[in-house]
Formats: C-alpha cells, structure tokens, sequence
C-alpha cells in the first residue's frame, strides 16, 4: 500500500474516537511533552490529542462543538520564551497557520527563512498570543471546563493538573530549552517591545487558574 493510501486509512480510523481530556495553549510552552505523555497512554487515539492543541477558544474544539463534556488544561507562560520556542524549531509558519485558522480574513505571512529578530521588528503579533490567552484564562461559558497553569510553575502543580486531566500516571517536567538571557540583545530589545505588555500581565496572573 502506498504511503499516502496508508496515511488516509489510518486517519479515517481515527476520526471516530474522540478526545475529552484535552491539553491546550498558545505555543512554545512545553505542551508536545504534556500531550505526548497522554497519547502514552491512550494507544489507540495517538495523534488525536495532538489535533486542536493550539485551538484559539474553548468552544472550537471539536468535542464541546458535538455536546460532549471536555476537561481542558490550558498551558501558558512567559511569551518571550514561547516565541523563541518556535523559532528555534523552526515552526513558526505552521505555528502561524495552527494560530490563526479561526482568524476571518487572515492570510499568514511568514516566509520558510524568517528569523525571529525580523517577525519581532514587524511590530505584529502573528501568533496571537494574547487573543488566546484572553480567550481561555476568561471563558464564561460552560461546554469545556477549564484548568489554567503557567509553564513556569507547571513542576509545582503537576500532580493538580494529571488529577484534572485524570490521568493516574505521573509526570516528569523538563527544563525549557530556550532562554531570553541567552540571546543577543536586539533580539531582547525586540521581544520586549512586542510582548513587554503581555509578559507583565502574566507574571501578575496567578501560577493556577480554575476558570469554571
């Protein structure tokens, strides 16, 4: 069977399973380990909880559009980092597109060769950050409960979060790779004029948040 055939039957497959204990965010906050340990043990449905990681609002996501009753646990943190995350990964046009593809009207403009210093100095949020945040950490309505934690004290409140996500297995929070003290400092200066007013407003939000 070819590849391609192969990949269409095994999606098919999965589309018939859904993901009610989900992990979410905005980017570059460690959630791929998070998820990865959920599909560790869920076998059937790997790949599922990865679809929708980066769903810009609790009501979008696949299950609570259907009616079910979804548990989220929403990952955030200091965007310095997240927007270094991606770059370094080189993900930052399918991070653009996973971000804005509930945005009417956006078309994403970052190129294969953009570099971070250049997406900083364009002035425009591309990943929309802040929309996402806004959208989960304030959500009032009652078809996803939401659990908030910044990934800075994730360590902290790790046992909180598998309990939420309910999840007896336990897991082990890695240091982040990326490191603003480590770049050069036009880059520093960049970050802080895009995202100096975000980074305030999440260091002032407590380290776990139960939105409802």
């Amino acid at each position: 069977m070819k590849p391609t055939r192969l990949l269409r039957k095994t999606r098919r497959r999965f589309k018939r399973f859904v993901v009610t204990k989900r992990v979410v965010s905005f980017g570059g906050v460690g959630s791929s380990s998070l998820v990865a340990h959920l599909e560790a043990g869920d076998k059937d449905r790997i790949w599922y909880h990865s679809r929708d990681k980066h769903c810009i609002h609790p009501d979008l996501l696949p299950e609570a559009r259907k009616g079910l009753e979804v548990k989220a646990c929403f990952v955030f943190g200091n965007p310095y980092h997240a927007v270094l995350s991606v770059f370094r990964r080189n993900l930052h046009r399918r991070h653009e597109k996973s971000m804005s593809r509930a945005i009417p009207g956006y078309r994403p403009t970052l190129r294969k060769d953009t570099g971070a210093l250049e997406y900083l100095r364009g002035g425009v949020d591309r990943f929309f950050f802040q929309k996402h945040l806004e959208n989960w950490i304030e959500y009032e309505g009652d078809r996803v409960k939401v659990l908030a934690v910044k990934y800075e004290a994730l360590g902290d409140h790790i046992e909180e979060v598998m309990e939420f996500l309910e999840c007896p297995r336990p897991f082990q929070v890695k240091p982040r790779s990326s490191r603003f003290d480590n770049e050069p400092e036009a880059v520093q200066a960049a970050l802080e004029d895009m995202y100096g007013g975000l980074k305030a407003r999440i260091d002032a939000l407590p380290s776990l948040i139960r939105v409802n």
